[in-house]
C-alpha cells in the first residue's frame, strides 16, 4: 500500500468512526426523548428538557432558541409545565429572560425538576417556579456573579476567576489594616487595585442577581412574603463562603424556598434521563 492509499484508508476509518459516534448520539437522544415522554405521562403534564453539558452556559443565544422551540412544540401546555434542568449557570440576564418565558407556558403551575445541578444562574431560573423538585443529591448554588479576568504575567496571560464578594473582602481587609494603624500596608494594598470603577461594576453585578431573584420569588413562589424573599435573595448572593457551595434539598428548605423531594416512583426515571444525557455530553 503506497502513501496515498494509506491516507485514503485512514480518512475512511475516521469518517466511519464519526458516523458511529453520530449514530450513537442520535440513539441516546432518542432514549432521552422517550424517557421524557414517559415522565410526562407519569406526571400528567408537559416537561421541557433543559439539560446542558458543563461547558454550555445559559446565554442570550439560548433564549431565542428556546423561545421558538416552545412556540413550536409546547402549545399544548394548558398553563402547566415542568422544566427538567441540569446546568452550571451562565448569564443572570438571560436566566431572568428565560424564567419569564417559562412562566408564560406554566402560567398556572410551573415546577423545576433538578436531578443533579442547577447552579448559579440556573438557580435564578429555578426561583421562577411555584415549586422546586430535587433528588437527595441535587444542588442549587449561590448567585455571586463570577468574573473572568486576564492576568498578564511576564511570560504568559492567565485567566483568573473571582467573585464580587472577593472585592468586598479585600476592601474590608484594607480598612481593617488602616484602622489598626498599619497605614503603609493599607496604602500598598490600595495601590494594587487597578481600577476602582471596574471593581464597583463587579459589586453591582451581585446586586443584579439579587434583584432578579427578588422579583421572581416575590411574584410566584413566595408571593406577598417580601421580608422572607429579601432574606433569601441576600443569602444567595452574599451569604455563602464560595460559589460552589452545595445548596442541597435540606439547605434549600432551611433557606426558605418551596422544595420537595422527587416522588419515589419518578426518581429512577429522572436519574436515567440525567445519566443518559451525561453520556451524550
Amino acid at each position: 500500500m503506497n502513501e496515498s492509499q494509506k491516507i485514503f484508508a485512514k480518512n475512511k476509518e475516521v469518517e466511519e468512526l464519526k458516523e458511529k459516534i453520530s449514530a450513537n448520539i442520535k440513539n441516546k437522544e432518542k432514549i432521552v426523548s422517550d424517557k421524557i415522554k414517559k415522565l410526562e405521562e407519569l406526571r400528567e403534564r408537559r416537561c421541557y428538557p433543559l439539560l446542558f453539558d458543563p461547558d454550555t452556559p445559559i446565554d442570550s443565544k439560548l433564549v431565542g432558541k428556546i423561545f421558538y422551540d416552545l412556540r413550536k412544540n409546547f402549545k399544548d401546555c394548558d398553563g402547566t409545565l415542568d422544566v427538567l434542568i441540569s446546568s452550571n449557570g451562565g448569564e443572570p440576564d438571560a436566566a431572568y429572560n428565560l424564567a419569564m418565558l417559562f412562566r408564560r407556558c406554566g402560567s398556572k403551575d410551573l415546577n423545576f425538576i433538578v436531578p443533579r445541578m442547577a447552579k448559579s444562574a440556573a438557580t435564578i431560573l429555578a426561583c421562577a417556579s411555584d415549586k422546586i423538585l430535587m433528588t437527595p443529591i441535587a444542588e442549587l448554588g449561590p448567585l455571586d456573579v463570577q468574573t473572568f479576568r486576564l492576568e498578564i504575567k511576564s511570560d504568559s496571560v492567565e485567566p483568573t476567576v473571582f467573585s464580587p464578594m472577593h472585592v468586598e473582602l479585600t476592601l474590608d481587609m484594607i480598612r481593617k489594616e488602616y484602622n489598626e494603624g498599619n497605614e503603609a500596608l493599607a496604602k500598598a494594598l490600595l495601590e494594587r487595585i487597578q481600577s476602582p470603577i471596574l471593581l464597583s461594576s463587579f459589586i453591582k453585578a451581585n446586586e443584579i442577581s439579587e434583584q432578579y431573584t427578588t422579583k421572581l420569588l416575590n411574584t410566584r413562589m413566595l408571593k406577598d412574603q417580601k421580608e422572607k424573599v429579601s432574606e433569601i435573595s441576600k443569602q444567595l448572593t452574599r451569604g455563602y463562603a464560595h460559589h460552589g457551595f452545595c445548596i442541597n434539598i435540606e439547605e434549600a428548605r432551611e433557606l426558605g424556598l418551596v422544595v420537595e423531594e422527587i416522588p419515589d416512583d419518578q426518581i429512577d426515571l429522572i436519574n436515567e434521563i440525567q445519566m443518559t444525557k451525561d453520556k451524550i455530553s
